[in-house]
């Protein structure tokens, strides 16, 4: 059974203003950056990006101090917690579909661990805690073929 914040994907913005986690909301202000549009609720511990500045393609769920974000309030999907292991997601997921091991990019800094998984017809991305022990972010869109 999907989570009701998996429903955003796909969905025009200004149909889910007033709606669900966005009720106390007063303005949801759309940020256009380059040729794609954002949408950040950093007390909300969510963000959403709109490449047509009207349809949600991807939603973020942050924890608690990612990139300055509370931590998401709402039901996760699939069961996941942010406080779960990669060791741990993987158990509840299974193997898979892609997945990253953190590194060092040159000038960038060091980047995550991450898992991409297909769940409920929809791709959910983990990134980790440099120590693998937590979920720190999670991406949920469209699963691509």
């Amino acid at each position: 059974m999907k989570a009701p914040i998996q429903s955003l994907v796909g969905q025009n913005i200004t149909d889910v203003h007033g709606m669900g986690i966005f009720r106390n909301v007063a303005m949801l202000d759309v940020e256009k950056i380059g040729d794609e549009s954002y949408l950040q609720l950093p007390l909300l511990g969510i963000s959403m990006v709109l490449p047509d500045g009207e349809t949600i393609s991807a939603v973020h769920l942050h924890a608690s101090g990612h990139e300055g974000y509370s931590e998401f309030q709402g039901e996760l999907p699939a069961g996941i917690v942010f406080a779960m292991s990669r060791e741990e997601a993987r158990a509840r997921l299974g193997n898979p579909a892609q997945c990253g091991d953190g590194c060092r990019v040159l000038l960038l800094g060091p980047r995550p661990a991450w898992d991409a998984f297909i769940v409920d017809g929809q791709r959910l991305h983990l990134e980790y805690s440099e120590d693998n022990q937590s979920v720190r972010l999670i991406t949920i869109s469209a699963a691509t073929v």
